[in-house]
């Protein structure tokens, strides 16, 4: 299982002695950002709800698995690590970093800062934002991109 909304209707489906994993992506509740309290709350209660039937989690870092252990209260012999990976001989970059700058029609001195996130308070991309505000007011050839 992947995600407690979803997974919570197939929960009497299985019988006991099957074992469950749950591959744990994120704090459903936890980031329900600018929701009232009662939609948080049920769903802090469908992802207990969910983890407590479940035997294992897969989480892709140490920090989701310490938010599983200290906010869920799953045991940490219940926890397991699997980093995320790309595999690189299918995926490699095929432009030099020169190409690339020039294909995009990007300068080819500059420093360019990425983070692939979404953009919701827990992530800290505001105070990113903000900060590179303040390096622009002191140096104002410094400039951001928004891509979608």
């Amino acid at each position: 299982m992947h995600f407690s909304l979803y997974s919570l209707p197939l929960l009497p489906s299985f019988p006991a002695d099957v074992p469950i994993t749950f591959t744990f992506h994120g704090p459903w509740a936890m980031e329900s950002e600018g929701t009232n309290k009662l939609n948080t709350s049920i769903k802090d209660w469908v992802e207990r709800k969910v983890y407590r039937r479940c035997d294992r989690f897969i989480v892709l870092s140490n920090a989701f698995g310490t938010i599983l252990h200290k906010y869920y209260e799953v045991p940490w012999d219940k926890i397991y690590i699997v980093p995320g990976g790309v595999d690189c001989d299918r995926f490699h970059p095929n432009l030099s970093r020169f190409a690339a700058r020039e294909l995009l029609q990007w300068k080819q001195n500059r420093l360019i800062l990425f983070t692939p996130r979404r953009l919701v308070r827990r992530m800290g991309i505001d105070v990113l934002l903000s900060a590179l505000a303040k390096v622009k007011s002191r140096i104002p050839r410094c400039f951001a991109i928004n891509c979608r």
